[in-house]
């Protein structure tokens, strides 16, 4: 079966427009849905492209896949595709783009045919760092681990080690009140800590994060990371009563490979969270221990929740043994949606 192009319709305009404005997908991934004077203007935009033939729409087993805009010069063709951002259609692409050619080309002979791309994100935004200052945790008494057990094994090795008693649990209020904790650790806790906790334990309150920060908040961050263009790696950072906020210890980047999948990433990052806290341990013991305000990044453009989360995981029919290049394709398919929204309604957006 393979993708084929027509002629966009009238009856396709609601389609694109659809297309333009994927609510869910679009506020997992902090782009902003159209408002309705921009509906207007794309809608505008959309009639215009259809009436000077400037439009076409890609069908893949006889469902709407995609749609192309485009303007030309006298020597080339500048291509919007608009698609539908679901992993099994956006891994068409490169089809989609051949057969975009090969119909703009036999409309207009010798034209270069530019398909549009703007980057959505950078992996390494221009932002400010801060001084490190000394952190002064105790070395001895009885350490608060909040997370499974499964998850923490070489973690409570090293703690055992080092001569900690280690009390371990999955609920913080256990421990909410006990004053021999003398500090807490959080690996894998599935709750976020309550501000009366962290006040309780103020700057004790430690947390291996399996992304790297201020990039890596909230749920999900190893998929938002491949499908933004982040950097991949692992933190640890004091908890403060934000959301991944707090000061940053420790970090490091992991780097991952073509074989790669969201699963096998995040079994590296895990083992790394271990190394890294070796290290964590190796410089309290050696009084070397810092720490320093994350870089200035808006957190509210970072963190997400799980039902931002769970709706991008959605469009993955493999789940997490969706393979990281397929997610970087997602991304990319992102990158000419805006671009898309862009070139429709120029002045809205």
């Amino acid at each position: 079966m393979h993708a084929i192009m027509r002629d966009a319709r009238k009856d396709d305009v609601g389609a694109i427009r659809s297309w333009l404005d994927q609510r869910s997908f679009l506020a997992a991934t902090r782009m902003v849905p159209l408002d309705k004077p921009q509906i207007a203007a794309t809608d505008a935009s959309i009639n215009k492209a259809l009436a000077n033939q400037c439009c076409a729409i890609i069908t893949f087993d006889n469902i709407r896949i995609a749609a192309a805009f485009w303007n030309n010069s006298s020597d080339s063709v500048h291509v919007n595709l608009v698609s539908r951002l679901r992993l099994d259609w956006v891994l068409r692409h490169n089809e989609i783009e051949d057969l975009l050619r090969g119909h703009l080309l036999a409309r207009y002979p010798g034209a270069k045919v530019v398909i549009a791309e703007e980057a959505l994100a950078s992996s390494q935004p221009s932002v400010s760092l801060h001084d490190k200052v000394s952190l002064s945790l105790s070395k001895t008494g009885r350490v608060l681990l909040l997370g499974p057990l499964e998850r923490n094994q070489q973690i409570i090795r090293e703690l055992d080690r080092k001569g900690f008693e280690i009390v371990q649990t999955l609920n913080h209020n256990e421990a909410d009140d006990d004053e021999s904790i003398c500090w807490v650790l959080s690996s894998g806790y599935h709750l976020r800590l309550p501000p009366s906790f962290c006040e309780s334990f103020k700057d004790r309150v430690i947390n291996i994060h399996a992304a790297k920060l201020p990039w890596g908040r909230g749920i999900g961050p190893t998929l938002f990371s491949v499908l933004l263009g982040y950097a991949s790696g692992v933190s640890i950072h004091l908890i403060d009563s934000g959301l991944d906020t707090g000061d940053l210890i420790l970090e490091s980047e992991t780097v991952p490979t073509p074989d790669d999948t969201l699963r096998t990433i995040y079994k590296k990052l895990l083992g790394d969270c271990d190394t890294l806290f070796a290290d964590f341990l190796r410089l309290l013991f050696a009084d070397g221990l810092t720490r320093q305000r994350q870089r200035d990044i808006d957190p509210r453009c970072f963190a997400r929740n799980r039902q931002e989360f769970e709706t991008v995981m959605e469009m993955m029919p493999l789940g997490y043994d969706t393979s990281l290049s397929d997610v970087a394709k997602l991304g990319q398919a992102m990158r000419k949606l805006k671009a898309a929204r862009q070139f429709l309604s120029p002045d809205s957006l």
